[in-house]
Parts: C-alpha cells; structure tokens; sequence
C-alpha cells in the first residue's frame, strides 16, 4: 500500500536522508522515498496501521516538522 505525505520544517538534503533511512528501516515499512526539495514522502507500507510508525519516526527525529497526508 502506498502511503504518501507532504512533509514541511526539514533544513537539509542530509536531514531528509536520515529521516527517509529511519522510516525504511521499520518492519512494516517495504520502502520509503522523501524528495527534500518537494517535502515528498512515498512509502511503500504493509498496510495503513503503518502510519502511526511512520509519524512517530518522523516526530522524534525532527520535531518542528509538520506532516500533511496527501
């Protein structure tokens, strides 16, 4: 299931690519993609019960980033 997110606040390409390393390496998560330029987030997930993970990842490795599924 593809799960895709506008994701604004991260500072640098460095950031996205943590962020984006981070989300893939959950085990309900097959892939993960985040374009830095765009705020892109493309997640190739098990299912839709993935998402509370994947929002977690994402608040505790940049708190001041804001999420909008799309």
């Amino acid at each position: 299931m593809e799960l895709v997110y506008k994701v604004d606040g991260i500072d640098c390409a460095n950031c996205a690519a943590k962020l984006e390393r981070a989300i893939a390496k959950l085990s309900c998560v097959n892939s993960a993609t985040l374009t830095f330029m765009t705020g892109r987030l493309v997640v190739d997930a098990a299912d839709e019960s993935a998402e509370k993970e994947i929002l977690a990842v994402i608040a505790k490795r940049e708190p001041d980033a804001t999420v909008k599924r799309i």
